[in-house]
């Protein structure tokens, strides 16, 4: 069969085609890349929103047991003979509260292993988040949790394989025993730390049984990571002046240094003045805020 050569072409691709390809594959694969390293560079935050979610619904849990959010802080001690002064009281108020049947209790291991002294120790905000939610610590294990224990004479002790409850599996990783000024090479309760690179502790303000209130220690005072610094972190309010309506006033909040890992003032903040946050809280993240507290 003779072939019609004014009709035949070699089969393949025209240069002209080629480089048509070729521009399609270059705007796919940058495409492509481009979202990837988006993604890449929202992970942390994404990451950070789930931590608060799921800190949120634990607390939410044990409010619905209890009727009251953890505090943000609380003092204890072995005995209860050794609660002796005015402040003690709110503390010894939360413990009755969810241990009625403790009663005037002696040698209670709130601290796993590690002895508390006869003062006492304090847990702050981060401190109690962790511990309220996950139980003493165990052993010497970094990080690990123990749950309470279902005896409602003996919530904390650790040996009797008796069922014990928690409100929320940390991950051990991410659990670290951070310094304080009483504890300066770790605290012996653990603190949770966000997704950033700087890696800080979760800050955790309580309306507890009492309400936010500025005038004390814990809310005043503030949170102060390394227990040195100058302006501590403090609750987020809508007013400056009093009545203090802080957000989320009846629950509690939860904020993360985000990737800078400088936390806001605290203070007064509403979407509207977002805007104007200063330069290290804009990328805060909180429980009571869906983006950064930076973004409007």
């Amino acid at each position: 069969m003779i072939r019609n050569l004014n009709t035949y072409r070699r089969p393949g691709f025209t240069l002209v085609e080629i480089l048509v390809v070729i521009a399609i594959i270059a705007i796919l694969a940058a495409l492509v890349v481009g979202g990837v390293v988006s993604f890449m560079s929202k992970g942390p935050e994404i990451q950070t929103r789930n931590d608060l979610l799921q800190l949120s619904t634990a607390l939410d849990k044990f409010y619905a047991k209890y009727k009251f959010y953890p505090p943000d802080q609380i003092k204890l001690c072995a005995n209860y003979s050794q609660y002796n002064v005015v402040a003690d009281k709110a503390s010894l108020a939360y413990i009755g509260t969810m241990w009625p049947n403790l009663g005037q209790f002696t040698n209670v291991p709130w601290a796993g292993s590690t002895a508390i002294p006869a003062t006492g120790i304090v847990l702050e905000g981060d401190q109690c988040l962790v511990f309220f939610l996950g139980g003493p610590p165990v052993g010497s294990t970094p990080g690990l949790m123990g749950g309470f224990s279902l005896n409602p004479r003996d919530p904390i002790s650790i040996a009797g394989g008796v069922d014990r409850e928690r409100f929320m599996d940390f991950d051990t990783g991410r659990l670290v025993n951070r310094p304080t000024v009483a504890y300066p090479t770790g605290h012996p309760f653990p603190s949770m730390f966000d997704r950033s690179d700087k890696r800080m502790p979760y800050v955790y303000f309580s309306s507890g049984r009492y309400g936010y209130d500025p005038t004390t220690p814990n809310s005043a005072g503030g949170f102060t990571p390394a227990g040195i610094l100058t302006n501590p972190v403090i609750p987020y309010r809508e007013l400056l002046l009093p009545p203090y309506n802080f957000h989320q006033k009846s629950r509690f909040q939860i904020i993360s240094a985000g990737r800078d890992g400088l936390y806001g003032p605290g203070g007064v903040w509403t979407q509207a003045t977002a805007g104007s946050m200063s330069l290290q809280g804009r990328d805060d993240m909180t429980s009571f805020y869906e983006s950064k507290m930076g973004s409007p």
